[in-house]
């Protein structure tokens, strides 16, 4: 019996040893899928999750692919083995569709990497890469911002073959490379985080300042206050944007206090965040 039971376990010791792949991946919303459109390399896996309420299904239009019914916070994974292009939609909420796009591979290639996934408003990155060539070669670099105008930026290959440049995006934006009629088998996310000023105008009757800075504007929207409580962040006060995506307003506070302001998700940005300020009276 327990030559058996050790025999058991053996498959089940070896699925967990294999190397977990990296995947790429997509957000189903009660607005959509997020982001609508990704490119994937063949032999690339996508995982959805379901960050919505309610129950939804991943289909592909062509029937290649159909996930089971996904409750709030459930994900699932599909490899893409072949190249082309595959619309899909919410089984159970058919007017939201996404594609994607899956490129093939060659022995003329080129790469594409992203030195950070994630940076604040006016922060740059570098794009870096490589051909299976040498130097002097022409590499497009394609930008494709959220909602936005596809961008075309021409760089050129070291004597090694690689290349590299720096960029700001100002929102979400995805980017590939080209080479002649070789594109990159990667298409790297970088998403961006709005810039949050905060500023102390009277510590004394705690009056602040708050501003963020986006391609859209947060007028309408609230923010948070929060407060630093050992090592954690607890909210003070929500305040409405006005204008200018701009706010001023008073908050109650400790003598000392660590204070900042978080900005929510919005349309092709991530939870942003302030400085931190130090509030004493």
């Amino acid at each position: 019996m327990r030559k058996l039971l050790l025999l058991a376990l053996v498959p089940l010791a070896l699925a967990f040893a294999a190397p977990a792949t990296a995947a790429t991946p997509v957000l189903i919303t009660s607005g959509g899928f997020d982001p609508v459109q990704i490119t994937v390399g063949a032999g690339d896996t996508v995982t959805w999750t379901n960050n919505d309420s309610i129950k939804r299904q991943v289909v592909a239009d062509g029937g290649a692919f159909a996930s089971p019914v996904l409750l709030p916070d459930q994900s699932w994974s599909y490899r893409f083995a072949r190249a082309g292009a595959f619309a899909y939609h919410d089984q159970l909420k058919s007017a939201q569709k996404g594609t994607v796009t899956v490129r093939g591979t060659a022995t003329r290639s080129v790469t594409i990497t992203a030195g950070q996934r994630a940076v604040t408003l006016g922060s740059s990155i570098e794009l870096s890469g490589d051909i299976s060539a040498g130097a002097g070669q022409q590499v497009i670099v394609v930008a494709k911002p959220y909602l936005g105008v596809e961008t075309r930026t021409p760089v050129l290959t070291e004597s090694d073959g690689a290349w590299s440049m720096n960029v700001r995006p100002r929102i979400r934006t995805e980017y590939h490379a080209e080479w002649g009629q070789t594109m990159s088998a990667q298409s790297p996310v970088v998403y961006v985080r709005p810039g949050v000023g905060l500023r102390v105008l009277n510590a004394k009757t705690g009056s602040f300042t708050t501003k963020v800075t986006a391609l859209r504007s947060y007028k309408g929207k609230f923010v948070t206050l929060q407060r630093l409580s050992g090592n954690a962040w607890i909210k003070v006060k929500r305040v409405r944007l006005g204008t200018g995506s701009a706010a001023r307003f008073t908050a109650r506070l400790p003598r000392s206090a660590r204070v900042r302001v978080l900005v929510p998700t919005a349309p092709g940005y991530l939870q942003g965040y302030s400085r931190t300020a130090l509030v004493r009276r």
